[in-house]
């Protein structure tokens, strides 16, 4: 499971946004053609401070950065662009001395043109804080006084509150991903995923392609794409074998799309009534996705309008009969819920 799970906040869109902005009027200033590419925050793995990934050509920064000074984001930021340019124009993605030709052109300081960079991050401005926050009441009085003052030049610098509370924000992977129409199979995986833990589904066109984007919360989305993934191999899996056996009723569109809304409506009948015995699980997973769909209206979509639009498909009784018989014995790990990235260990 190889997914980029991206963050978005008021901070963190704001952020973004200058970054791009500023990038590219530098970029015009150099007389360069190209622009900044699209650029996300995103929980990279521990110690990756940026990413240029030539898949999709965008620039991912690691959402601890958004505690540190905007011109250290922006170093990190002029950086991975350095690697993006580098890229298009020379092919090439390492810090050799094509790299560093972009890095002078952009400006990018000497320590952040470097393969590894030091930079402290959030926690580690905390755990100061707190540590000086200690000896301010020293008995000695210059020490209390000069740790007092040492606080608040960090808290100023980073942006920290007294009562720094966890910022609002939501998360966002790709479920799915097709060059032209999303398939029905895929649109009924991602409902079945997102039924068990409460991820908020959109679909969303860009140019020719379509993506089933999923929001919620880190381990929401963990267990969301976990469970996609083993959802899609278990039904295409007795899908292939059903065909098999008897091609006449599960090949084509129509018994497809009916094998797997069949499924689909015997897992959500199990579902409701395993809910109706633990309402209170029920209810919690409901308030969970209209709290995510809440947030996504408010930091991605703000704005712009989320539209459902009604499809209509042609069924085939037998399949949809086959599909919920297979769906009414498919077992699905009831750990599989909210808050269970961490117990599964998922990444």
């Amino acid at each position: 499971m190889d997914r980029n799970i991206l963050r978005y906040s008021r901070k963190a869109n704001d952020t973004a946004s200058k970054l791009v902005t500023d990038i590219s009027s530098l970029l015009h200033e150099k007389g360069c053609s190209a622009k900044c590419p699209p650029l996300f925050f995103a929980p990279l793995k521990e110690k990756q401070l940026g990413l240029f990934s030539s898949e999709s050509m965008c620039i991912f920064l690691n959402e601890d950065l958004l505690f540190c000074s905007y011109g250290e984001i922006l170093q990190i930021a002029l950086h991975e662009c350095a690697h993006f340019l580098s890229f298009v124009r020379y092919g090439s993605l390492s810090h050799d001395e094509d790299f560093r030709k972009m890095c002078a052109l952009l400006g990018t300081q000497e320590e952040y043109s470097r393969a590894h960079v030091s930079l402290r991050t959030r926690e580690s401005v905390l755990e100061k804080v707190r540590k000086l926050r200690a000896l301010s009441s020293s008995p000695f009085e210059a020490e209390s006084q000069a740790a007092l003052r040492k606080v608040r030049q960090l808290m100023a610098s980073y942006a920290i509150d007294e009562d720094e509370k966890e910022e609002e924000c939501i998360y966002c992977t790709d479920l799915f991903t097709s060059a032209s129409r999303m398939s029905y199979s895929c649109q009924i995986i991602a409902r079945l995923a997102a039924m068990q833990t409460g991820a908020f589904i959109v679909q969303v066109r860009s140019g020719s392609s379509t993506s089933l984007r999923a929001y919620g919360s880190k381990a929401e989305l963990e267990v969301t794409s976990y469970l996609a993934d083993v959802l899609e191999g278990a039904v295409r899996k007795e899908l292939t074998k059903r065909r098999r056996e008897n091609p006449c009723l599960y090949y084509g569109v129509t018994g497809s799309n009916s094998f797997y809304l069949g499924v689909y409506e015997a897992l959500k009948n199990r579902f409701e009534s395993s809910g109706r015995e633990e309402e209170s699980a029920e209810k919690a997973l409901v308030m969970i996705r209209d709290e995510n769909e809440r947030l996504v209206r408010n930091f991605v979509f703000s704005g712009t309008p989320l539209v459902k639009r009604k499809t209509s498909h042609r069924y085939s009784q037998n399949a949809r009969d086959g599909g919920r018989d297979f769906g009414s014995h498919l077992r699905i790990n009831p750990a599989l819920r909210k808050g269970s990235a961490e117990k599964l260990k998922l990444t």
